[in-house]
């Protein structure tokens, strides 16, 4: 579920927001997991928060629109929800809500391996289009895979930025929040 803009709010009891015109509440025992990401989208951070629920869909919040486009403006409500989020968190609750960060096991794992198939895909037409016609120089063939190297290098920088795993609530890292 992703609800409208602006519409998540948070109390001692627990969430709130709206969607297709209903307001819907979740207390904090409802609460099964919060899974924090930046994701970085053409040189712009967006950020996503995950609320997964116990017995029900979850909530997307983010700072990018419904349709996922990145909102720069938007950026500053996200951290203070995130904040207030955390904040409003009973330390009972702590014990049993799942803090995440980054992918899912599953998502991390398509990603690295769509960054090697296209640096194989990517080495492997540029090695073609350099043997037609040539006998093929040792040299050449080092620099098309030296340049397919450096491309699965920086798309695994980012996908390793995305990696699973856990964080502190009561300590929310910079590194999971968009600048």
């Amino acid at each position: 579920m992703l609800p409208r803009d602006g519409t998540v709010r948070v109390s001692a009891a627990g969430i709130a927001f709206d969607l297709d015109g209903a307001e819907h509440r979740r207390l904090w025992e409802e609460i099964a997991s919060i899974r924090l990401r930046v994701d970085p989208q053409g040189g712009v951070e967006t950020g996503i928060c995950a609320l997964g629920f116990r017995g029900g869909p979850g909530v997307l919040i983010r700072t990018g629109t419904r349709l996922g486009v990145h909102d720069a403006g938007r950026a500053d409500a996200y951290r203070a929800f995130v904040a207030a989020l955390h904040a409003a968190l009973p330390a009972e609750a702590h014990g049993r809500i799942a803090f995440l960060r980054g992918n899912t096991a599953g998502a991390q794992m398509v990603q690295t391996a769509s960054n090697w198939a296209f640096g194989l895909i990517v080495g492997g037409a540029l090695l073609f289009i350099l043997a037609q016609g040539t006998d093929l120089p040792w040299a050449r063939i080092g620099v098309v895979f030296g340049a397919a190297a450096l491309l699965v290098w920086f798309a695994e920088r980012r996908t390793g930025r995305l990696a699973p795993g856990s964080y502190d609530p009561a300590a929310v890292p910079d590194d999971l929040l968009p600048r």
